[in-house]
């Protein structure tokens, strides 16, 4: 938001603490100002929170947010699956499982190992998740009691999770097709970013990506958006299967995500762009869309997340790619000369948890 040059105030409010009184005071702000507002979610669980509690909200606010009925299959990782394939769309093979497995569970007969995924991101992204699964986005499951046991110790923060059958990703080809879309799901906006390194590696969160020419991906990122009838700002992660050559899709994050800030080194700004076209300020829209201009490949670094995988990689150096960070553009996570709080704020967080 700092690129936008729009004045911020800060208010500290913890949808963990209580959501009733997020509410409120967000009410209580709309209601005291007349300016034009606007909401714009960078979390899972802000997303679900605005469309929970979209119809009252949207009296005060703009809100940057997809249409509920979109929303409700994207962010659902097993509903996904269904809509997926009913428009030709590879997405791993998924089954529900919403209670401890028994004996005569079908589940044994599922592929092992395989993936245990919460339904809902938004489940293991909160503190009481954290002393659960830590920063894992995934469990890997070797067998029947590997479920049984993983199953019971998460069942705090998730009834329903996903097994998932586990893709054999082609080398690093593990892109992110990231776009914005209109209300017919027609994308004003796009490219294509590849990790380069996960943490927990394979199956974690980006720490260092970049941006790259891929066509393939970028059509197969459009059809999956066409075909949903996305609205809005979108990531949609996009896996190549070693052996088959074949592509899937992994998950759709519906919201502003830390490095879709690589649009601004490709000469657009995707929260601008989001803010315009929900405020129905066109003329804007199709100025930004006339002039952006494409510029050499850029890298995003999950500045402390680096820092953190670098120190406990000192015996591989040749995971860092440090070549490629030298010779690209760059952005950060956190880090800016402007203003160093939230880098050192996290930091210190970190390393005390370490």
């Amino acid at each position: 938001m700092a690129l936008t040059r729009i004045p911020v105030i800060q208010y500290q409010l913890s949808l963990e603490k209580d959501e009733g009184e997020v509410l409120a005071k967000l009410l209580k702000l709309g209601e005291d100002s007349a300016a034009t507002k606007v909401l714009v979610p960078a979390t899972d669980e802000e997303v679900l929170f605005l469309d929970r509690h979209r119809s009252r909200l949207e009296r005060e606010y703009v809100l940057c947010l997809p249409r509920s009925d979109v929303l409700k299959v994207v962010v659902d990782k097993f509903q996904l699956q269904d809509e997926l394939h009913s428009h030709g769309l590879s997405y791993p093979q998924s089954v529900l499982v919403s209670r401890p497995p028994g004996p005569d569970s079908n589940l044994a007969d599922f592929c092992h190992p395989c993936l245990l995924k919460p339904v809902f991101s938004n489940e293991w992204k909160t503190g009481q998740a954290e002393g659960l699964v830590g920063a894992n986005k995934v469990v890997l499951i070797n067998n029947k009691d590997d479920l049984v046991r993983e199953y019971t110790r998460i069942s705090p923060i998730s009834r329903q999770v996903i097994l998932q059958k586990i893709i054999q990703q082609k080398d690093l080809e593990n892109y992110s097709f990231c776009s914005y879309s209109d209300r017919n799901g027609k994308i004003l906006h796009g490219f294509v970013t590849q990790k380069l390194i996960q943490y927990p590696d394979r199956f974690g969160t980006a720490v260092l990506c970049r941006t790259v020419e891929n066509k393939r991906i970028f059509e197969y990122g459009s059809r999956v958006i066409n075909a949903l009838k996305y609205d809005g700002i979108a990531e949609t992660e996009i896996i190549v299967e070693a052996g088959t050559d074949d592509l899937f899709v992994i998950e759709i994050n519906p919201r502003h995500w830390m490095q879709h800030r690589l649009s601004t080194r490709l000469g657009m700004n995707y929260t601008l762009l989001d803010i315009y076209y929900r405020l129905g300020m066109q003329d804007k829209v199709d100025e930004m869309l006339s002039r952006h201009s494409k510029n050499s490949p850029a890298i995003w670094i999950d500045d402390v997340g680096y820092m953190i995988f670098a120190l406990k990689n000192m015996l591989h150096p040749g995971k860092y790619f440090f070549k490629e960070v030298i010779s690209s553009q760059r952005e950060y996570s956190l880090f800016s000369v402007d203003d160093w709080r939230p880098f050192w704020h996290t930091l210190k967080s970190k390393f005390k948890r370490i």
